[in-house]
Order: structure tokens, then sequence, then C-alpha cells
């Protein structure tokens, strides 16, 4: 059988680490689909009048491809996500798996298929904390929706008493900020500098407070769940992170 040796080389924009994608694989046996959730989580993957977009969905039909698969992209809301992964209705995820629902149903794989970047925005200050600890003498905005790899549950437990709002946008975080009604804002680094594009505020102080590690997770559902997640981690780069 003739065998093609691809190498793809990835683009790293919005600051954090792509791989480089390097395996061989056999172009003469029929393509195996696999369906995959994504969310509305954008630039990293959201559903748009012409498709699914972003940069999971990109990196997940490079690495279906290099590893000899087909990828359906299911899109489904965020709080649905985790129990379709895991009763079998999807196949796999690309992003964050701390969820409660992936225990014990999933399939986490531990090579890094992207970093996130999650950074603390301040007005006229210089805000370089590290641990969640230190953000309580702030006041703190955080988005709607976001779980900040299981943070936001700690911010949000009455009893850590930490002082909160929840925006459903950036504007209404600049302006929170602006008017002095926040001192720091949450929010990963490839979201703000899309939105900042158009919104240009040099004012606004940031800094990098976590790097979260985007891995592949397979439902226990999915026939030859264990092969399948071997195969798609072969195309990656061969460093390990430990799964969240």
């Amino acid at each position: 059988m003739r065998k093609i040796f691809f190498i793809a080389l990835v683009l790293t924009s919005f600051h954090f680490g792509l791989p480089t994608f390097a395996t061989t694989i056999d172009t003469s046996l029929p393509k195996r689909k696999l369906r995959m959730a994504y969310t509305d989580f954008p630039p990293f993957q959201e559903e748009t009048p012409q498709g699914p977009r972003g940069i999971i969905v990109d990196q997940a039909k490079k690495i279906a491809e290099q590893a000899g698969y087909e990828v359906e992209m299911i899109h489904v809301p965020f709080k649905r996500m985790q129990s379709e992964l895991a009763s079998g209705n999807v196949d796999i995820w690309i992003g964050l798996t701390h969820y409660k629902e992936f225990k014990g149903n999933t399939l986490i794989g531990r090579k890094t298929v992207l970093s996130l970047e999650l950074m603390t925005y301040s007005m006229n200050q210089e805000i370089m904390a590290k641990d969640l600890s230190e953000l309580k003498k702030y006041r703190l905005i955080t988005f709607y929706g976001y779980t900040y790899g299981g943070l936001a549950d700690e911010i949000h437990d009455p009893k850590n008493h930490f002082n909160f709002i929840e925006v459903k946008d950036n504007d209404q975080a600049l302006h929170l900020l602006k008017s002095r009604r926040a001192d720091v804002f949450l929010n990963y680094r490839p979201v703000m500098e899309t939105w900042l594009k158009d919104s240009p505020q040099p004012q606004l102080k940031s800094h990098l407070f976590k790097a979260f590690q985007a891995h592949i997770a397979v439902s226990q559902k999915t026939p030859d769940g264990p092969e399948i997640l071997k195969n798609l981690e072969q195309v990656l780069p061969s460093p390990v992170a430990n799964a969240p």
C-alpha cells in the first residue's frame, strides 16, 4: 500500500502554541467519520452562517485528516456538551477537560493540542496575580458562562468571598473598568485580541494569569475509543502535559 508522509505547519497566531503535525497514514483505507462537538466560544470555536469556524475547529480537522479520519462537526450548546460526549451522542471534544461529567465517561489524552492563555485586564494599573487568592482584594469581572478551567466555581462560591460582577460582553467589562466600578477583568488572550482589533484601548494593561491546556477527549461509548485516541494523539508533538 502506498503511504504518504504528511507534515503540517501551523501558524502560532494569537500568542499561543499550536502543534506541528507529523505522521504516516495509509490513504488506501476509507476514512471513519468521527462526530466532534463544538460550542460557541469565539475565536476558538463557533457556529457561523458559513458553518463551524475557529482555531480549535481548524485544529480538529487537521488532526483528524493526519490520523486518517473524517470529522463531522456537531454544534451543541455548551451546557449540553459534557452530557452529549458522556452519553456517546458525539465521539470527541477538543478543549478543556476538567468537567465532572467527563470523569468515568471519557478517555482524555495527555498531549496538549493548544494552550489557552487566561489574562488579567485592568485600566491604568498593573495587576500581575498568579494565584486566584491574590484577586480577592480586587473587584473582579468574570464573563458569563466561562468556567475558567474550574476557577469559576471557586469565584462564585459565597464562602470564598470574592467580589465579582458577571458580564455578557467585553463592552460591559470595559465600561466597568473605565467607570472604576471594577478593577480587573478575566478573559482569554485570543478573545480580547480579536475584540481589540476593532476597539483599541491603549490604557488597558494585561498580564498572563493562567495557561490552560486543551486536550482531546473521546467518549467511552464510542467503539474503539482507545484506538481512536491513540491515533489522534500520534499526530501531535511528543511533549506531554498533565490533563486537567
